[in-house]
């Protein structure tokens, strides 16, 4: 475990840098033990992030359920009361299968393929190289 403070950033990691992960980011995975609130759920959502989120969590629960989240179950603290969660046939499996339905589900999903294909095909080098050099070269 590293601590921002570790690697740089005696003041926490910029606000600002969360955010572009974020636009970055087609996938924000919150596995959070206990929540009050979600507000970086809220932030990766906002930047069209694909959510999973704890379900065992209730915060997490009722704001994943108004944003479309898709759910898995970890360990959770939650008012008084922890849940231990068991996975069967086992951990690795229930990660598996999950995995794939998340995958299948991204790759679904006009609006991250919109993200990904503007980010990658419509970068500003490529906006420079193909639209703006050709017109000061007069092609």
């Amino acid at each position: 475990m590293l601590f921002s403070s570790d690697i740089g950033y005696p003041d926490g990691f910029p606000r600002e840098s969360v955010f572009e992960l974020f636009a970055l980011s087609n996938l924000f995975v919150c596995p959070s033990y206990s929540e009050s609130f979600g507000l970086t759920v809220l932030e990766a959502a906002s930047r069209g992030n694909f959510l999973v989120l704890n379900e065992a969590v209730p915060a997490l629960q009722e704001l994943g359920g108004q944003l479309g989240a898709y759910f898995m179950r970890w360990d959770a603290r939650n008012f008084g009361f922890d849940t231990r969660e068991k996975y069967l046939p086992s951990e690795q499996q229930y990660y598996e299968d999950h995995a794939r339905n998340i995958v299948n589900l991204m790759r679904e999903d006009h609006a991250l393929n919109a993200k990904t294909l503007t980010r990658t095909r419509y970068s500003t080098r490529w906006i420079c190289q193909n639209q703006l050099l050709p017109l000061l070269e007069g092609d």
